[in-house]
């Protein structure tokens, strides 16, 4: 009978003789003859049944040892047991040549088959085949086909590390052991595979009561001095392991100059397999972040030759580039980009200093050839990983996009055009999304827009990745498709991005792009760059105007509703003002807005202005004459109103009481607003502001806008 695993006792794991005597009779119900090597009255093989149901708990831990095998234990790779914790080495699945299979029972069709072969079999068996350990499937056999195919395939050339097969004889010597005697043995077993098994142990067990809260302080100085003896010497093997690399961070952590220095000049020639370590290289960024700037010195001066290498490891990577972005000087990270160009920098590195790649390639412009394809080829591999998020990826990209030739242009740009909104966080991440945008072709803007969808929002508000959008603004000519994954998006959170930074002028470029008064010259200048690529065929002024009609509606519908909250807000007053004014002749399309729109706001901003207006007031909040911003948009938007032929907003104050209106020679600044209205609005607007100030309390007036006002009253 093939060995099972039964169901944990609770204390010593066997099962009793009367489950499995009623197991038997259950086979010989459903029509299993016994083996005929099998005797059912023989005391020997009860017993052996007996020992046989014992359970071993410890199969996981046989199966992660080491390859230094005792003899008794034979080394075969193997992919890891997908078997759950405890049931490895006991759960045969694989059946004998010689087994006979019948179904169970006829209600349990998808339940595997029972195998007819008994106990004794178990003498019968070699000693030196391995035991496969397979997973625990309890389902059918065409099902577990099916899984099998869907398990990945492992090569013995693959398997960075070799697993351990149990042979059988080792597992008979395991079963008749109770559980003092396995755990003892699988103990021997690891201080056999393990040579600083021992010293691992000792250090742990000081570890747990340094870490522990209730330790008292005493007793965890004897604990530090305890743990800095028995490592020292030893750093260089234990600081790969798991467990024992954690005991030398927490060491890290004590904020102890000696402590750390000893540590650091221990482990100092192993910095570059440290940070190629899945574990050490916590040790790396430790002494990075808390180390002296000596130290960080030697820790980066250490990487030298070896960035590439380093680089290609993701978890390397990072700590170069914590490097690189946090701790190395300009002339330690121009070493570190050096490195890319070729192995001539980093061999000659000591006898000419690093250049900047412009500086190489005006010395040597036959160098930008070699140097275009070792960056092409270091990144390549790093675009399909996480690496990709790295600054320092984005800053070799950037380098490679100003040396590269057409061809290893548009293969990077075919690689990278799913990934744009990974890469735009930084300065030079969103330069590299630029240049993919302004040298793509129509099919891979198509992906760069579809690749925003989700995430326009948060690009919207980011200091540079908001940049790539406007370049998309700029370039692409299919408007539906932007207005699709972008402009919707937009239009959805207006209110979070019109009260964003960078937010305001993506709504800026939308309606009046490239505007001298609020984009910087240098923005402009790197949005030009993009002006004459040849895949664009649309003309700019026709581009947009359709993206300003897609967005108009939400736009004035939401500044229609909250338009005191607006003209009182620095940040999105301009964006009102610039809204709504007619566009200049240095714009670069002509902006229409409908007129039901100017109409609402306008009626917005008679409501503002329409509010009750205490002249000086300081309990409550200023009156929108009276307010900075809020008076330098209605001034000019009354300005204004001489360009406009149907709708303007003089007539719109015009309708508000004319004891409001005459309140605004109180101040200076409701002088210059009713001046305004008699200038550049209507005669109905005119002939309100006459009716409702006196002529003799503007004589009066102390204010220079009462005077510019009286001269303008007396004009008509």
């Amino acid at each position: 009978m093939a060995i099972k695993s039964f169901k944990k006792s609770k204390k010593l794991g066997v099962v009793s003789k009367k489950k499995i005597v009623s197991k038997k009779s259950r086979k010989m119900e459903v029509g299993l003859s016994p083996d005929k090597n099998f005797n059912r009255q023989s005391p020997s093989n009860l017993d052996s049944k007996k020992k046989s149901t014992k359970r071993v708990s410890f199969s996981n831990r046989i199966e992660a040892q080491s390859p230094e095998p005792p003899d008794s234990v034979k080394q075969v790779i193997t992919p890891r047991s997908e078997s759950l914790p405890s049931k490895g080495i006991l759960r045969v699945k694989s059946v004998s040549n010689g087994a006979e299979i019948t179904p169970k029972s006829a209600k349990f069709k998808n339940k595997l088959p029972r195998v007819k072969q008994d106990t004794p079999n178990i003498e019968a068996m070699e000693v030196d085949e391995p035991v496969m350990v397979k997973p625990k499937f309890r389902k059918s056999n065409e099902h577990s086909a099916k899984l099998d195919k869907k398990l990945p395939k492992f090569d013995a050339g693959v398997m960075k590390k070799p697993k351990l097969m149990v042979k059988k004889s080792l597992k008979e010597k395991l079963l008749e052991m109770d559980r003092r005697q396995r755990k003892a043995f699988i103990r021997a077993l690891r201080e056999k595979s393990r040579p600083n098994f021992h010293l691992a142990m000792e250090v742990k067990l000081s570890w747990e009561k340094l870490r522990s809260s209730k330790t008292p302080p005493n007793v965890k100085e004897d604990c530090i001095q305890k743990i800095m003896s028995t490592v020292k010497g030893h750093l260089k093997d234990l600081i790969y392991a798991h467990d024992t690399s954690r005991v030398v961070q927490c060491l890290m952590a004590l904020k102890r100059d000696d402590i750390r220095k000893a540590l650091f000049d221990e482990l100092l020639p192993e910095i570059v397999r440290m940070t190629k370590s899945q574990y050490a290289r916590f040790f790396v960024k430790k002494m990075l972040k808390y180390g002296t700037r000596e130290q960080k010195d030697q820790i980066i001066n250490a990487f030298q030759g070896h960035c590439v290498k380093i680089y290609r490891i993701v978890w390397a990577a990072e700590v170069l580039e914590d490097a690189y972005n946090n701790h190395a000087n300009a002339q330690q990270r121009l070493n570190i980009l050096n490195e890319f160009y070729g192995k001539e920098y980093v061999l000659y590195k000591q006898s000419s200093p690093s250049l900047q790649l412009s500086e190489i390639i005006a010395n040597d412009p036959a160098k930008k050839a070699s140097i275009a394809l070792n960056l092409e080829e270091a990144l390549q591999p790093a675009v399909e990983k996480t690496t990709l998020k790295l600054s320092l990826t984005h800053k070799l990209l950037l380098e490679f996009f100003t040396v590269c030739s057409s061809e290893q242009r548009d293969n990077m740009v075919e690689s990278l055009k799913d990934k744009i909104p990974e890469i735009c966080i930084t300065r030079e991440g969103s330069r590299v999304g630029l240049f993919c945008v302004w040298n793509s072709k129509a099919a891979e803007r198509k992906a760069i827009v579809k690749s925003f969808k989700g995430t326009v929002l948060n690009a919207c508000k980011h200091e540079f990745a908001h940049r790539v959008l406007l370049g998309i603004f700029d370039c692409v000519d299919d408007t539906k498709l932007i207005n699709k994954y972008i402009l919707q998006e937009i239009s959805n959170y207006i209110a979070d991005i019109m009260l964003e930074k960078y937010g305001q002028k993506v709504l800026h470029y939308l309606v009046n792009p490239r505007d001298p008064r609020y984009f910087f010259k240098g923005e402009q200048e790197l949005y030009k760059q993009g002006d004459n690529n040849e895949h664009s065929k649309k003309p700019k002024e026709v581009r947009y105007k359709e993206l300003f009609e897609y967005i108009q509606e939400s736009l004035y519908t939401y500044m229609a509703a909250n338009m005191k909250e607006l003209v009182f807000n620095k940040v999105t007053s301009m964006l009102v003002l610039n809204s709504l004014e007619l566009p200049l002749p240095t714009d670069l399309f002509k902006r229409e807005v409908g007129v039901s729109y100017r109409s609402s706001c306008y009626q917005a901003l008679a409501e503002v202005v329409g509010e009750e207006f205490i002249p000086h007031n300081i309990e409550g909040p200023k009156h929108i004459i009276e307010s900075g911003c809020g008076r330098f948009i209605l001034n000019n938007l009354l300005r204004a109103d001489k360009k406009f032929q149907d709708i303007k907003l003089s007539d719109h104050l015009a309708h508000l009481p004319k004891e409001h209106l005459a309140s605004f020679i109180a101040v200076n600044n409701g002088c210059f607003v009713l001046k305004n209205m008699c200038e550049s609005g209507s005669v109905t607007a005119r002939n309100v502001v006459k009716s409702c100030v006196s002529i003799k309390a503007l004589e009066k007036s102390p204010f220079v806008g009462a005077q510019w006002l009286l001269k303008e009253l007396k004009k008509h």
